[in-house]
């Protein structure tokens, strides 16, 4: 067994007084196995993890390294192994969802791993859970940023380990208790009093512990590399901005449009190619990042796969990641990537921001972005290790006037107040 770091010792000294907990450490400061041996003291019964895909390769690993047998739960028919004492069973959140029988009265532990799954109170998963897991009697969520997007993230995680939080037994309640409307209808603004509130809350039912706190991790550098698009896509570009800013007032066709102009922007609209931000990545890797094993973050599918044949064209050794890779091939690419094996892998944010190790690198490019701040938060941790000591870099390509800069800005405001937070709970 792993000895404990002297703050995971005082995480867990915390959490075993307590049946119900929130670990809200920043990635890599070893929440997994803190809640391995907080749970393993509660209860001999039987534990349930529920965690995206990806991550529960991590819990495999810090089952078997705890020396903990373990059952993955790979169908809707699969029952608790009642022959064999095994007492941890690991599921993603999408089976729960689709099949809540596997909430069995049997378990005695429930732990959400990536707990900001659950935020939206409207989703099924929400649904399902409130509906048949209140038997469970002790329960955990982590999460390294759990309030991504504001402190509205805050409410379903809390109100899934005690069914409340700052007085409100619903969602709809907590927001019309604590915040007030901005400059938009749908703009919810923390009230002065919830901002007092909050801290003394999340004292008594979390553990927040950033990376800084306990001087752990490297230095983060930030980058950005502007490029101005050919006149012609610049062109293309009104066009189709205008059309986003004057056409159906549906969510549905915005977000189709907005993701076209991204793709635009990026060159590899299938109709309307260019080569302004390829080239500047070339250049990127051919030059300052000559020797550096890199990872390269996109948005889309198309970036992805078009990056990794212009990379193998120019420097021979590249992969890449979406979602269509299984799990048993990303697997294998990230052991050939650690190993020096191959320079560059290329990554769709959404579908590898989880669990992937890749701290051979130094250095991560976004040639785009998505809007939300956890799929950038996760990203940027996939080259983090608590065991280096050299400053790790990060560099977004922005087109100028483009979508690009709007999406900068966002994630920077949002950054920012979730740093705030974390300074003011720290």
């Amino acid at each position: 067994m792993k000895t404990l770091r002297p703050y995971q010792q005082r995480v867990l000294n915390w959490a075993e007084a307590n049946s119900k907990i929130a670990l809200f450490l920043e990635m890599r400061l070893g929440k997994t196995l803190i809640a391995i041996r907080w749970a393993n003291q509660l209860t001999d019964k039987k534990k349930l993890v529920i965690a995206p895909l990806y991550v529960l390769s991590a819990w495999e690993k810090e089952l078997a390294e705890e020396k903990e047998e373990y059952h993955f739960i790979t169908t809707t028919t699969t029952l608790p192994n009642t022959e064999r004492q095994v007492q941890w069973y690991l599921v993603n959140y999408e089976k729960v969802r689709r099949n809540p029988k596997i909430l069995w009265k049997d378990f005695r532990v429930i732990i959400l791993d990536e707990s900001t799954r659950i935020k939206n109170p409207k989703s099924q998963i929400v649904k399902v859970l409130d509906k048949n897991s209140r038997h469970i009697p002790y329960r955990a969520v982590l999460s390294g940023c759990p309030a991504p997007e504001g402190p509205l993230d805050y409410y379903q995680q809390f109100h899934f380990l005690s069914g409340e939080f700052l007085g409100c037994k619903n969602y709809w309640n907590f927001a019309a208790k604590w915040f007030r409307s901005g400059l938009t209808q749908w703009e919810l603004l923390p009230s002065k009093t919830f901002k007092k509130a909050l801290p003394l809350e999340l004292e008594q039912k979390a553990f927040t512990l950033t990376r800084k706190q306990v001087k752990l991790g490297p230095e983060k550098i930030k980058e950005k590399y502007d490029v101005t698009l050919p006149k012609q896509i610049q062109e293309i570009y009104k066009e189709a901005l205008i059309a986003y800013r004057l056409g159906t007032k549906s969510t549905e066709q915005k977000i189709v449009l907005m993701q076209m102009l991204s793709i635009l922007t990026g060159g590899f609209h299938k109709e309307y190619p260019h080569d302004a931000k390829t080239s500047l990545l070339t250049s990127i890797l051919k030059t300052e990042l000559k020797d550096e094993q890199v990872v390269i973050w996109c948005a889309f599918n198309a970036e992805v796969e078009g990056i990794t044949v212009l990379l193998r064209k120019y420097f021979k050794n590249a992969a890449f990641v979406t979602g269509e890779v299984s799990l048993k091939q990303r697997k294998l690419l990230v052991e050939q990537f650690q190993k020096g094996e191959f320079k560059y892998l290329v990554a769709q944010i959404k579908c590898a921001k989880f669990g992937l190790d890749l701290s051979a690198a130094d250095t991560a490019i976004y040639y785009s972005n998505q809007y939300a701040m956890e799929d950038r938060l996760q990203s940027e941790d996939r080259i983090l290790s608590t065991e280096k000591k050299e400053p790790l870099l990060y560099v977004d390509l922005v087109a100028r006037n483009t979508v690009d800069e709007h999406v900068i800005n966002l994630l920077e405001k949002k950054r920012l107040s979730v740093e705030a937070l974390m300074e003011e709970l720290g």
